[in-house]
């Protein structure tokens, strides 16, 4: 049966087997291709019998919609333009540069960092955290001393707030230099690459991870949710 796949995966997530959602269902994209143009051949038969030409103009009628979105929004599609934020940090980089990957921001750098001169092992992962926002900031507190220090950002809504706290939390506290900031499909957050000066002592005395102000997540947004590979790497000394 064509649609039997589809059948046994919405029986195994209502049994919480195996999850039915975002990139482990795409084995489900062929099998919906298949029996969306089975059900389209079935209504050109169904059409074909009232008249020859009923059939053809049913199929035409069935492009309409996928044609105006297409025109509406020509490729190439971009959800998050990881590649132009890292060209630009090659750029800028220097040999030294502290870099310092946000939590949910990972998976990209790994996936496409070597090919911009970011290999393992030149950066450290932010950790994350579900209840604390303050952990964040405490995480970066590693670098306070730092001539440059680079912040590689981006993430899913529930980490928006946080990761705007960082990036106003080093503004604070540091000197903003070079920076790029490209927005992504929504609702997901811009992605960017940030430079930061944090050798002043006096900018450092205007602010501590304890007492700065955090950004409040916004209504509606749900709560950040760490994962297996979205965690703390240390515990904030």
């Amino acid at each position: 049966m064509l649609l039997g796949p589809l059948a046994v995966g919405v029986l195994a997530a209502v049994a919480q087997q195996f999850p039915l959602k975002t990139r482990v269902a795409l084995y489900l994209l062929p099998i919906l291709i298949l029996a969306a143009a089975a059900g389209a051949e079935g209504l050109r038969r169904q059409a074909s019998r009232l008249h020859p030409s009923a059939g053809g103009a049913c199929m035409a009628a069935l492009f309409v919609v996928p044609f105006l979105a297409f025109v509406e929004r020509l490729p190439p599609y971009w959800v998050e333009d990881h590649k132009s934020v890292l060209a630009f940090f090659r750029e800028h980089r220097r040999p030294g540069d502290a870099v310092f990957v946000f939590a949910y921001e990972v998976e990209a750098v790994e996936r496409y960092g070597a090919l911009y001169g970011l290999a393992p092992g030149e950066y450290e992962v932010g950790g994350c955290s579900s209840e604390d926002g303050r952990a964040f900031l405490r995480d970066m507190d590693r670098y306070r001393g730092r001539r440059r220090v680079w912040l590689i950002d981006g993430g899913v809504p529930g980490f928006n707030a946080a990761r705007t706290s960082l990036e106003k939390y080093l503004a604070t506290i540091g000197t903003p230099e070079d920076s790029i900031s490209i927005p992504s499909e929504k609702p997901l957050n811009p992605v960017g690459a940030h430079l930061f000066d944090l050798s002043d002592p006096a900018r450092l005395a205007a602010a501590s991870a304890e007492t700065f102000r955090l950004e409040p997540r916004a209504p509606g947004v749900p709560e950040p949710r760490c994962s297996e590979r979205v965690r703390p790497l240390r515990s904030p000394s």
